[in-house]
């Protein structure tokens, strides 16, 4: 999710930057653009956190089944 954000922010820049018709300068060197990159990845970060807790919580589907310990032996 992280990875994505990142990637969305650098296309979206881009794309942003060949459409404009002032080329102040270059997106990457611009300190305003990696704290904009900084906080979107921080709210998406903490978004899916709070959002897979909940889900977590509220459902009994979504437990880590491969974390449970089994012997191998226990089937047979």
């Amino acid at each position: 999710m992280l990875s994505l954000t990142f990637f969305y922010n650098i296309l979206a820049a881009f794309i942003l930057y060949l459409s404009g018709s002032s080329y102040s300068g270059f997106f990457l060197w611009q300190s305003h653009f990696w704290i904009v990159v900084a906080y979107q990845i921080l709210w998406s970060f903490l978004a899916s956190l709070i959002l897979f807790n909940l889900a977590v919580s509220s459902s009994k589907r979504i437990r880590p089944f491969f974390l449970e310990k089994q012997s191998l032996y226990d089937n047979i």
